[in-house]
């Protein structure tokens, strides 16, 4: 037997560009099959970003992945002062014992080092990303409770552009 998993989060998963038209279009369908080998299955509706559809995460059970993995730009080759910081992090970062424990500290700093660089040289996209994330997701939410004016549908449609320009900018670091 194949069921719909029902939506947490949010009520919608796509608004139109009018904010007044909304609907929950997108659907995940699991079987009892699936459900008996991967564990009861939970539909998360996340904010939307610069689409008219908001992305659907589906979870099962508490499996925990560990921590995100370190994503290195290569763009930050392109910068004068990254060789430098990435040789003074390597050389100030001392430890003693087995090699392979002291590479992994000695890349553990360097990670740390390199987040905190990156976050001072390149500003905070991410924040400015999230704060127009929430904008949007606050207009929409309005939306769903039929109180959004006209004016609050124009200042969401100026606010797209906006994501794109930030999300562009974010992909190439080059802000």
């Amino acid at each position: 037997m194949v069921y719909d998993v029902i939506p947490l989060g949010r009520k919608f998963t796509w608004y139109h560009a009018s904010g007044f038209a909304m609907s929950c279009i997108d659907r995940v369908l699991i079987s009892d099959g699936w459900s008996s080998g991967w564990g009861v299955a939970s539909l998360w509706v996340l904010p939307r970003t610069i689409s008219d559809h908001c992305p659907l995460v589906l979870k099962y059970g508490n499996t925990d992945w560990g921590p995100k993995p370190f994503r290195f730009n290569n763009f930050w080759l392109e910068n004068k002062l990254f060789k430098k910081m990435v040789e003074e992090s390597w050389r100030n970062h001392t430890v003693s014992g087995w090699m392979a424990m002291v590479l992994k500290s000695k890349l553990k700093g360097l990670k740390d080092v390199i987040r905190g660089w990156s976050k001072h040289e390149y500003g905070n996209l991410d924040t400015k990303v999230a704060s127009l994330v929430m904008e949007i997701e606050n207009l929409d939410v309005k939306g769903e409770l039929g109180v959004l004016s006209s004016a609050e549908v124009e200042m969401r449609k100026l606010k797209f552009p906006e994501m794109r320009k930030l999300l562009k900018c974010k992909d190439a670091f080059m802000c």
